[in-house]
């Protein structure tokens, strides 16, 4: 099979199972039938942008991040370090605080949304209030890493 065909595959599988390491990608290619060597991951890693990222439990694992995403994701940081005072998660829920009658509530509420982020099942933008909804306290715990990790403060 060609390169484009291995890509897709590559990235399909990272959709389907949590990839920790090259070596792990490199056997899941090849029990699939690519013949494939060390060199040739890397390299597709390099080319289809993907990158590590930490899960809830504090492991890593690899995950495509899309170029238009990465600039979101930027921006998403910038505005949380500069206009987020206080977050607190509540079970399957975060809510965030921002400056009164700033706007910011909507405006990052929108570049959330605009990310698309699984663990993220959908929002609310008040006046200075945002609350973010998700599926289970896991993945409402890697949104409250997201916005703390973010913030220059050590309010909580």
């Amino acid at each position: 099979m060609g390169q484009v065909a291995r890509q897709k595959f590559v990235v399909r599988l990272l959709n389907d199972h949590k990839v920790t390491t090259q070596n792990q990608l490199l056997q899941l290619l090849q029990e699939n039938g690519f013949e494939v060597t060390q060199s040739t991951v890397s390299r597709d890693i390099k080319a289809l942008n993907i990158v590590k990222v930490s899960d809830e439990a504090g492991g890593t694992y690899y995950t495509q991040m899309a170029f238009d995403q990465q600039k979101k994701m930027r921006r998403l940081c910038e505005g949380i370090r500069d206009n987020v005072s206080k977050i607190q998660k509540i079970q399957f829920m975060n809510v965030i605080r921002t400056p009164l009658n700033s706007n910011y509530a909507n405006a990052l509420t929108a570049l959330l949304d605009d990310l698309n982020l699984p663990e993220v099942s959908g929002t609310i933008a008040g006046n200075d209030t945002i609350v973010i909804i998700s599926k289970n306290d896991k993945d409402a715990e890697v949104i409250y890493q997201l916005f703390f990790k973010n913030m220059d403060n050590d309010l909580k």
